[in-house]
């Protein structure tokens, strides 16, 4: 009686075995959150529930992504293809005919597929996820049943929250006294600036209770210590030099791991990985092959320690050219390694204009005032409008990125360098500078083939 008990048992065993291979993944996204705002990033916001993810997991310090805006980005994550490859590269796109997402690729390995929140992304025939509760809305309940009742396979969950994108209504900012507030050396000091930053801080708050929730939910159903639970900040909030840009607090993303077991507590990852590098992470964790054609390469080992390096450099892009309330072309592309971001606009000197710059979002107008009595604040403020053909700093020396090296005779063979290596991403893109940017309104969602809408 022994010995046939046994064999069940084995087989149980077996069967847990593979589960623990094969684990839930799930992805949670912010909205418009600068990375260097929350509390484990060295940020003024309480976070305590991102705070424990790091704690419990692997906090990657140079983590980036290729596009400051939404769409671009949710496209560029999901899709595992730089912008311009993929056919998305301006804001409210669409990805190009054939191309597949992580829906795709995670059905393929024998995983649930879901989303809930904010999609911003085009067809929805390219991305086949079990959508659950109303678009751009967090529905802890909706999920709560899902788990319930879910299917008797691995799944994969995206949580994507509209915070803290502006206006920033739902958070308390009262914790976060406008005159106590640190502000960024890149930033002029304004009274109206304070108030803002206050909400906006208020509102990442706000975010991290909802990653909270979510947190909980997945306990409550007995799997959150089954999954991978990835967190990232999306690109940075709409502040100057921020959102809309390529500076690092426009396209370096917090990314935070937490897999019991099988990742170091409280560790930390100093390699550069991009969000190329996210869906061929989640397809290795499924247990899947490797897809040639993606931009990206699996962060396992990078998760599970056996490796500490994996890229020497990142590559970000701008498109202003159909953002809204943006101009009719300011292109930029940048490429960063280990100390160094390169820049090049494509169109310097152009006013850059976004819908920070045409309606002031309640604080930018006092910087244009703050310029005309001060030259610092003014050097500030017309640095974030307008832009010289190539920029370069130094990020050891300079993290805000105020310096602009790009004159010095001494950066002279580091230019050259990056900038080969930036001409030769554009080339492996596709990107033909000028004429893509001129091309991206087909490119929009307004512009796609039989769309009435």
């Amino acid at each position: 009686m022994k010995k046939l008990l046994l064999l069940p048992l084995i087989l149980l065993g077996s069967l847990v075995s593979q589960a623990g291979d094969r684990p839930n993944i799930v992805l949670f996204i912010a909205d418009d959150l600068t990375y260097w705002d929350i509390g484990c990033y060295g940020g003024q916001a309480s976070t305590p529930n991102i705070d424990r993810l790091a704690k419990e997991g692997m906090q990657f310090t140079q983590a980036y992504q290729t596009v400051a805006v939404c769409g671009p980005t949710r496209h560029h994550l999901l899709t595992g293809l730089y912008p311009v490859k993929n056919g998305a590269y301006p804001q409210s796109g669409f990805v190009k005919p054939g191309v597949k997402s992580a829906a795709h690729y995670l059905k393929e390995e024998g995983y649930q597929v879901v989303y809930m929140g904010k999609r911003h992304f085009k067809p929805l025939e390219a991305f086949p996820f079990e959508f659950i509760g109303k678009e751009k809305e967090l529905d802890f309940g909706v999920m709560d049943e899902f788990l319930k009742n879910r299917e008797e396979k691995p799944f994969l969950f995206i949580v994507g929250t509209t915070e803290p994108h502006y206006e920033w209504s739902k958070g308390d900012p009262s914790p976060y006294k406008p005159e106590d507030l640190i502000l960024p050396d890149n930033w002029i000091d304004t009274p109206e600036t304070r108030e803002f930053f206050s909400k906006y801080l208020g509102e990442v708050t706000y975010s991290d209770w909802e990653v909270g929730e979510t947190m909980r939910v997945l306990e409550e159903n007995g799997c959150l210590d089954d999954t991978v639970f990835m967190y990232t900040s999306e690109q940075g909030a709409s502040f100057p030099y921020a959102k809309w840009t390529c500076y690092e607090a426009g396209v370096h993303t917090a990314f935070v791991v937490r897999w019991p077991e099988k990742i170091q507590a409280g560790s930390k990852c100093h390699a550069i990985v991009e969000y190329t590098d996210v869906l061929p992470t989640m397809i290795d964790l499924a247990g899947g092959k490797v897809r040639e054609h993606l931009d990206g390469e699996s962060m396992l080992p990078l998760l599970k320690g056996e490796k500490d390096t994996f890229r020497d450099h990142t590559y970000s892009m701008q498109t202003t050219r159909g953002e809204p309330w943006g101009g009719d072309h300011f292109a930029v592309r940048c490429v960063r390694d280990e100390r160094y971001t390169y820049i090049i606009n494509l169109h310097p000197y152009m006013l850059f204009e976004n819908h920070l710059t045409r309606y002031g979002d309640g604080f930018f107008n006092s910087w244009r005032e703050a310029g005309w009595h001060d030259p610092e604040a003014d050097k500030l403020f017309l640095g974030y409008i307008t832009r010289p053909p190539v920029e370069l700093y130094d990020r050891e020396n300079d993290p805000f990125e105020l310096n602009n090296l790009a004159e010095d005779p001494e950066y002279r063979t580091t230019i050259q360098r990056l900038d080969k290596k930036l001409k030769e991403w554009m080339v492996y893109c596709g990107d033909k500078g000028h004429e893509t940017e001129m091309e991206a309104w087909d490119h929009q969602w307004k512009n796609y083939p039989g769309n009435k809408n």
